[in-house]
């Protein structure tokens, strides 16, 4: 799915609102305005930072139409530029009866974000703006340090490269059987936000692209209140979908009902590997797996 490139700017922006369920119908809009297709956000959607399971109603001159391809993506609109959001994929599941529904991982809240809608290869509307709420908080952002990408703004310094981490799923409260899944990508442009996993092609790099090796994605499992560091890491198994998963766990709650994680990737291209930082832009960090973590909220 092609959208126009507009210049974005890095952002820090921290928003709190509420989450808040969205409801309208879309009007198509395809190349030709004749299209035949409505497509209507279900009532109980709820736009979150974090993972938002989202559903729609396709229907075909008024009649609920299944058997299509439906193809959803968010970007959010910020004026002078535009950015996307790492999904699981942007082709929605068939749900039978007319409805689909698509997986999206917010970046950030706000109240322009769109929603653009393809169905079998047409696009149908310029977008359906919609409200994401929540908080930061519901996912972990992680830097590189010498890992960095072409500035997509257009500077010629190039800027490390973001990892963002996503509650997928957990269950925690019960020692030694808590369970979590998580989910990972990264930015390389600001139209194109992946998954990551042991093999995938990272792009945008500076020298140039390079394959991932070997993920540690571990999570907190014996946490110092005293120091405020975390005593027992668990790793994670990667699934080879950007998923990261693990059982039998005692997930730490490190305050406030939040759990720690940390990250390291393994450039195999280079033969290097690094841990990922709360540095910042500049790649400022320690590189040391058991100060660089991120608190999410479970």
């Amino acid at each position: 799915m092609q959208f126009q490139k507009k210049i974005f700017v890095t952002l820090s922006l921290v928003f709190t609102a509420s989450m808040f369920i969205n409801s309208c119908t879309v009007a198509p809009k395809d190349a030709a305005a004749t299209s035949p297709y409505t497509i209507t956000e279900n009532a109980g959607n709820i736009h979150t930072v974090g993972r938002s399971d989202l559903t729609f109603t396709v229907k075909e001159n008024g009649t609920p139409k299944s058997g299509l391809k439906l193809e959803v993506e968010a970007m959010m609109d910020m004026t002078t530029y535009i950015h996307t959001t790492p999904s699981e994929s942007t082709v929605a599941t068939d749900l039978g009866n007319g409805n689909y529904k698509v997986t999206v991982y917010y970046v950030m809240s706000g109240t322009t974000w769109q929603l653009h809608f393809h169905v079998n290869g047409v696009h149908q509307t310029d977008h359906l703006t919609v409200t994401v709420g929540g908080t930061m908080m519901n996912k972990g952002t992680l830097k590189g340090i010498t890992d960095k990408i072409v500035d997509p703004a257009g500077s010629a310094t190039p800027v490390t490269r973001t990892y963002h981490i996503f509650k997928s799923a957990i269950s925690a409260g019960t020692p030694g059987s808590d369970s979590i899944d998580l989910f990972l990508a990264t930015t390389e442009s600001y139209l194109g936000m992946p998954a990551v996993f042991s093999s995938k092609i990272l792009n945008n790099e500076v020298p140039s692209a390079w394959t991932v090796g070997t993920i540690t994605l571990s999570v907190c499992n014996t946490w110092d209140t005293v120091n405020g560091t975390c005593t027992g890491w668990s790793n994670l198994t990667d699934n080879g979908n950007g998923h990261f998963t693990g059982s039998a766990l005692t997930i730490a709650n490190t305050g406030m009902l939040t759990f720690a994680v940390h990250l390291k990737v393994v450039n195999s291209t280079a033969g290097t590997n690094e841990w990922k930082t709360t540095g910042g832009l500049a790649g400022a960090g320690t590189g040391d797996g058991a100060t660089e973590f991120k608190k999410i909220n479970q």
